[in-house]
């Protein structure tokens, strides 16, 4: 939003989060009344009665929104505002359901336009194939040049959380050959924090393994690591791994669904694509980034050349081409 800012559009956000009322924020912003203390079809009416006053009142020539809102995307095109869906995540694979599949169907013919994030993602809905096109997402960060001297660190970055698979990450790091000349940092929190803490002492890997918790700018954190694994059961577009990739890091990640991986991945040139779920493919792949140091060094080169690809101006210019289609 901020480079659409930079080329003279006026952005207007919403949202029903009251953290947000009192924070600086780079554009403008309408935060809702909560709805929290309402039964379901009072928070549903007075939702959609929020997202129409604001249609009217601000009368938009787009709404782009990330979130599967079928509420969102039925005020927008009662109020004739067009609207863009961008899909990172399958959402039959959050909820297997019949009302799921629905409302997943729904939301997409409700949308003027739609943003795919893989190939993958969507081939899955060729019915909206006239109206979609496929875009990853761009390097959000300002990045200073990334170091040529590494630490023999390997990262993992994300929530703790189950489907990220960090319990994965740290039995394979257990498993190393040279662990004990590396360290393995993982950034982030969430609700798995205690479980893995167990795993790391159960292992006996307090001393090499550190949950670092949340910490502003990752990239500053592990511009100098030398491996970054992404170790996750369900992506869409990883920014993780995105960013791990532009400061030159050797980066392994699992063939989640989503087939982001293979977008930005080409296999055992930029990376290191492996089974989803397994431990001894993980092993193996650090340790062939270990022990061979050409190997490694082409990953590592090779890696960095995606902050050309997804500069944010030219991921830009293709949002704004796809909606100029409508």
């Amino acid at each position: 939003m901020s480079e659409f800012k930079k080329r003279g559009h006026e952005i207007v956000c919403f949202s029903w989060n009251q953290n947000l009322r009192n924070q600086p924020f780079e554009f403008d912003i309408s935060i809702f009344e909560p709805v929290e203390n309402l039964n379901k079809v009072h928070k549903y009416l007075k939702r959609y009665n929020s997202l129409s006053k604001f249609f009217e009142e601000k009368r938009p020539d787009w709404l782009i929104s990330f979130s599967p809102d079928v509420l969102l995307f039925h005020a927008a095109k009662s109020h004739q505002v067009k609207s863009l869906y961008s899909l990172r995540v399958d959402p039959r694979q959050i909820g297997s359901g019949l009302f799921t599949r629905y409302l997943s169907r729904l939301l997409l013919s409700l949308a003027t336009a739609i943003v795919f994030q893989t190939d993958k993602l969507r081939m899955r809905y060729r019915k909206h194939i006239s109206k979609s096109v496929v875009i990853s997402n761009p390097i959000m960060d300002e990045l200073d040049d990334f170091s040529v001297h590494r630490r023999k660190r390997i990262v993992g970055v994300g929530r703790l959380s189950e489907e990220k698979g960090f319990d994965l990450l740290i039995r394979a790091f257990s498993q190393l050959e040279n662990r004990h000349h590396y360290s393995l940092e993982i950034y982030g929190d969430g609700p798995q924090r205690s479980v893995l803490e167990s795993l790391i002492n159960s292992l006996g890997m307090s001393e090499l393994v550190e949950l670092k918790g949340r910490v502003d700018r990752v990239v500053d954190h592990i511009a100098d690591a030398e491996i970054f694994v992404l170790s996750s059961y369900l992506e869409g577009m990883p920014n993780a791994l995105i960013e791990a990739m532009s400061m030159g890091l050797a980066c392994i990640s699992t063939d989640f669904p989503s087939g982001g991986a293979h977008v930005l991945i080409k296999n055992n040139i930029n990376g290191i694509i492996i089974p989803t779920g397994s431990v001894e493919h993980m092993t193996a792949s650090m340790n062939r980034i270990i022990e061979n140091q050409e190997f490694r060094m082409m990953l590592q080169e090779n890696a960095a050349k995606i902050r050309e690809d997804l500069d944010k101006a030219k991921i830009a210019d293709l949002w704004i081409a796809h909606m100029n289609r409508f």
